[in-house]
């Protein structure tokens, strides 16, 4: 069923333009965000520290709806509240335009979700109940359409982004309150001249039985055939799709090396982004973590969907240490979101690069450079699962 994607390039730009803001008590920061939070579902103001360092006076950016937003000189933002049957209600594509959310509505279905570079949250209208990374999350109250836009219930907000945003309301006013940490926002940037294992932090592990193959080149040709995890694939049942047609795995093959899925993951370098893809075999096309599962699932690793939810999985590795084949987790920064959960995910190279699927700096399957930093400044963990 068709969908209609909302990526509101303009507020994104907008939006991404660093300041330096002063936190109104985010979820991290000594359960301050939840004390601010429990105010404003009672009423009561929690209002932002004013920050002299901001642009003086309200700025107005228009959205996609009827309302604007109001960008104040506290670096706070404020969003109409919609009162239906004693209830407060925020409209759904401005507060996730505001936050830098990506989001898909399908009419038809009634069903809106949203994420960074996934959908990490699925909603419908009317319904008690939510998705969040995988979960199915009660919800107060449901979500309604006036007229023909989605509108999520101020409680609902609150019950599936409370590890994502600090808010407040207040005169009929939704009041978003900034981050504290400024992160870079621009995947274009150039290196930061640290180089491999330098300054930035990310290091191989000179233990990597991949790298450690004479003339290996894992993150230029994938060409190692050398065994580092033996695994029971359930894709060898089936045939693997890729950009090359249908191809069935080797039949031979009882065990596969990282290099062999260094080699199946860059197949689809160039394959077009899509936000909440379906599987590559309907869509012709990925999200990050729909092609991580993909190229691991081929291997035998069955991932969940989201990046938040694969963040979960597999071994903790250090920055310091990392192996071919690693996933690699960053956020995606917001200038109303904190900077603490995933966002992103990408299958480490070596040498500080990574495959991954994204809208920056191209569109589709690419290989990132993990020394710009944007990757630096919003890289958040790694993980082994195979």
């Amino acid at each position: 069923m068709p969908t209609v994607k909302h990526t509101a390039a303009g507020a994104a730009l907008l939006l991404s333009v660093s300041l330096s803001l002063t936190a109104c008590g985010t979820k991290h920061n000594a359960g301050t965000g939840a004390q601010t939070r429990q105010q404003s579902l009672s009423g009561t103001q929690a209002g932002a520290r004013p920050n002299p360092s901001a642009s003086a006076g309200p700025r107005i950016l228009s959205m996609t709806t009827d309302d604007k937003v109001d960008f104040r000189s506290d670096g706070s933002a404020a969003l109409a509240v919609t009162t239906r049957d004693g209830k407060d209600y925020v409209q759904a594509n401005q507060l996730l335009d505001t936050l830098g959310f990506q989001h898909s509505w399908d009419a038809a279905a009634h069903k809106l979700r949203f994420g960074d570079n996934d959908a990490a949250f699925e909603l419908s209208m009317d319904a008690r109940s939510a998705r969040k990374e995988g979960r199915t999350v009660p919800l107060a109250e449901a979500p309604i359409l006036i007229g023909d836009k989605p509108y999520l219930p101020v409680s609902a907000v609150d019950e599936l982004l409370n590890d994502d945003i600090t808010f407040s309301v207040r005169e009929q006013q939704f009041i978003l309150h900034p981050t504290a940490k400024q992160t870079t926002m621009d995947r274009d940037a150039g290196s930061s001249g640290a180089g491999s294992g330098g300054t930035n932090g990310f290091a191989d592990d000179p233990a990597d039985p991949v790298k450690a193959k004479p003339n290996h080149q894992a993150n230029q040709t994938g060409s190692s055939k050398k065994n580092v995890s033996t695994v029971m694939p359930r894709a060898l049942q089936h045939a693997a799709q890729s950009p090359f047609g249908n191809e069935a795995l080797p039949a031979a093959a009882s065990s596969k090396t990282i290099g062999d899925l260094i080699d199946y993951a860059k197949r689809y370098l160039g394959v077009k982004y899509e936000f909440g893809a379906a599987p590559y075999s309907e869509s012709g096309a990925f999200d990050c973590s729909s092609f991580t599962g993909h190229v691991f699932d081929k291997f035998g690793v069955d991932l969940p969907r989201t990046a938040r939810e694969q963040a979960t999985k597999g071994q903790s590795v250090s920055k310091s240490s990392l192996r071919v084949g690693d996933l690699v987790f960053f956020n995606i920064p917001g200038r109303f979101r904190n900077n603490h959960t995933v966002g992103h995910v990408g299958i480490y190279l070596g040498d500080q690069k990574m495959i991954d699927a994204d809208t920056k700096p191209k569109d589709g399957v690419q290989i990132s450079d993990l020394s710009k930093p944007f990757w630096i400044d919003n890289y958040l963990s790694a993980r082994r699962v195979l």
